[in-house]
Order: C-alpha cells, then structure tokens, then sequence
C-alpha cells in the first residue's frame, strides 16, 4: 500500500497546514507482534540487518556511531522502517567516506514504502559522498534525519518516483541543493530547515512538489529555484539572505511564504527565538515552519 498520494494535493495541504501532517499508516499489521531488529545486537552491521529484514520490520539503530567506506543501498525491500532516535541530541551518526562520486544512502526503486528517520549523516573526516540520500523507491519517507556536507544534493530525487515525503529534515552545507526534485519527481517536502546550501535550498526541474513549511536560508544563489513547464505548489515557507535572490524567475507565486530572518536561537540546533515569526504561536496562517518545534526565549 503506498502510504501517501501526492496527488490529492488540495486535501493534503488543508491537512497539513491546519492539523499537521499525517506520515502514514501504521503497516505493523502486515507482521503482527515482530520485536524490533537492532544493530548491534539482532545483527553486527546495518547491511546485515536490512538484507534479513522482512515487509512490516523495523530496524533500530542503538550505537552512537557507524562508519561506511561503501553507500548503504537498500533494495526490493517493502515496509521496512530504519529508526535512529526520535530525540534529535540521540541521533546515530552515520558516517560515510564513499568517494564524490557515490552517495551515502539509496533507496533504490525496487522498494516500496521505506521510511528512514532519526539519524545523521555526515562525511567521515577527511572525506567525502555526493548525496546524502538518494530516493528511487515510491512511498519513501525521510523525517527527523539532519544531513550535512554532502558534495551534491542533501537528499536526490532524481527521476519519477511516487508518493516521497521529506518531512522535518536538516538539510546543513549541502554542496548544491538541499532538496532536488527531477523529471516528475512526486514528493510533499514538508517542514525542512535548509541552510548554507552551495547553489539552491529547494531545486525542482519538471516536478510537481509539495514545498510547504521549509526554512530556506545563506543559499549561494536562489533560495527555491523551478526550472521547466511543470510547477511545484509553494507556501508558508520562510527564506531568508539568499544571495542571487530569495525565488528563480521561473517559480511560480508562492502563497504565505516569509521573506524575513527565521531567528535561530544556535545554530547547533536551529531551534527558534521566541519572537520568530517561523514558530507555531507567530506563524498562525501556516502553522510552525522549518523542522524544530524546540523555542527558547531571549532578547
């Protein structure tokens, strides 16, 4: 079952800006009463785990750190959740030093309804990997993950696929563009804080995205830029000093964006000022922007 149509697209934006939005049915029913696969534990490595893996498991992650000199690619797998942790000072780190010429994750498109969340990305020192992850299977659904220093694309969307969601991801440094959605890429990007990025925070080319609730800042050139006769739908997000301009020419009107300063509190966290107009109590056409709910208070 995939989890999501993007294609109902009025009635997932009326759901998502006003009562927040849904990440999908829980498919535990598929295998009632599986216990959760760990790594270490049930298995000594992640690719183990997932090779054994079956429709409805879910793989937690409980070290700290996990180190790759090889992309993690999961393939024709169905159902199948990878959990670091839900606190965002608990994510697993991941680190990969795949060469600029290989990603660090791939879903690949004989999957279906694979959903990674709570973990962090980053570059082993010293070295490198092109796209943080790469989404090829439909029903995919990124969340709660923060990625940095990707030599490409944060997350890489690269053709048609169906039903992506990218839901409250920190996308940091990303060498070209926070979130690339290509050649009817069908996604709902949705609450992302997405900064410094080398070209674009959002990019779409003949896709129709959702771009809905995200932080876009310090891009090098455009903070959303569309490039195609395709359009994405663009609302409530926030951008703020990207260089060339905050929209390419070619973007369509956007509906309640925020061309303001979110106010991060650090930006160790991106967590929001009080006064922001990005948070839940400031923001009340749209709801919270950008991926944290954490406010502090200050001057």
């Amino acid at each position: 079952m995939i989890r999501h149509n993007a294609l109902l697209r009025g009635t997932t934006l009326m759901l998502a800006l006003t009562l927040g939005f849904s990440c999908g049915d829980d498919d535990s029913s598929t295998n009632p009463g599986n216990q959760p696969i760990r790594v270490p534990g049930d298995y000594a490595t992640i690719e183990e785990a997932i090779t054994a893996a079956k429709a409805g498991d879910t793989i937690e992650l409980t070290e700290a750190m996990y180190s790759f000199d090889k992309a993690l690619v999961i393939e024709a797998k169905t159902d199948l959740i990878i959990r670091g942790a839900t606190d965002s000072f608990m994510r697993p780190v991941l680190q990969f030093g795949t060469g600029v010429g290989t990603d660090a994750i791939s879903v690949e498109n004989t999957c279906t309804n694979v959903t990674i969340e709570g973990i962090e990305i980053e570059p082993a020192p010293g070295l490198t990997y092109r796209h943080g992850i790469t989404i090829r299977g439909a029903g995919t659904e990124v969340r709660d993950c923060w990625i940095e220093d990707a030599r490409s694309n944060g997350i890489n969307l690269p053709g048609a696929v169906a039903d992506v969601l990218i839901e409250r991801n920190y996308l940091i440094r990303s060498g070209l563009f926070g979130v690339s959605c290509n050649s009817g890429a069908d996604a709902v990007v949705l609450r992302n804080t997405i900064v410094d990025t080398g070209d674009c925070g959002l990019y779409s080319f003949e896709s129709a995205p959702m771009m809905m609730r995200n932080i876009v800042v310090r891009s090098a050139n455009w903070g959303i830029a569309v490039f195609g006769t395709t359009l994405p739908m663009i609302t409530c997000n926030a951008l703020y000093e990207n260089v060339t301009a905050d929209y390419s020419p070619l973007t369509p009107p956007a509906v309640n964006d925020i061309q303001a300063d979110p106010v991060f509190c650090t930006e160790t966290t991106f967590s929001l000022l009080h006064t922001s107009p990005c948070t839940a109590e400031n923001s009340v056409t749209c709801g919270a922007i950008g991926a944290s709910d954490d406010v502090c208070e200050g001057s």
